[in-house]
């Protein structure tokens, strides 16, 4: 019942939202100012919630991404050869992770327990931009939801070629990500 109150609560403000926004002049050059202002604050936030989920994320490297393979992990939340195949696919890069396969994380898990296993990367936040996750719980639900206005540049359906290369993967399981 709280979840169908909060829904209908989200969706009364989004209406409200999008009604408010069609009635603004989007020609007017003081409008245009003043969105053009509150994207780039909203692009320095994203990025620095980005620097800061990084900096965070104990597996950082192939190294240490390899040690933790060899022990108990959240990864084992995986199947074997899902886990493999995942931890095969992770690109890592001097600012963040590169890229991976979420194919096996999507196909396997529920956005909490995605949450947790990017969380080791620092790039839990890009679990709203998975689809086809299977939901059983409230906090599933408001992981998979969550679908913010994004200025990322993660491209779902690429995969991190090399340094600041994104390239058309063959199946969109793949996502490039800014660190890419």
């Amino acid at each position: 019942m709280k979840l169908r109150k909060t829904l209908a609560a989200s969706v009364l403000a989004i209406t409200s939202t999008f009604t408010l926004a069609t009635q603004i002049d989007h020609d007017n050059p003081q409008v245009k100012m003043v969105v053009s202002q509150i994207q780039a604050q909203h692009e320095r936030s994203e990025e620095l919630r980005q620097q800061i989920a990084w900096e965070r994320a104990p597996i950082k490297t192939r190294e240490a991404l390899e040690a933790l393979l060899e022990g108990e992990s959240p990864l084992d939340m995986l199947s074997a050869s899902g886990k493999e195949r995942f931890a095969q696919s992770i690109v890592f890069r001097e600012k963040g992770l590169g890229g991976f396969n979420s194919g096996d994380l999507t196909g396997e898990l529920t956005p909490t327990q995605i949450h947790r296993i990017l969380s080791l990367f620092g790039a839990q936040y890009i679990v709203s931009k998975f689809s086809g996750m299977r939901i059983e719980t409230k906090l599933d639900a408001m992981l998979a939801g969550v679908k913010l206005i994004s200025f990322a540049k993660d491209y779902q359906g690429y995969y991190c070629q090399s340094r600041g290369t994104c390239k058309k993967a063959e199946s969109n399981d793949y996502i490039c990500m800014s660190g890419c």
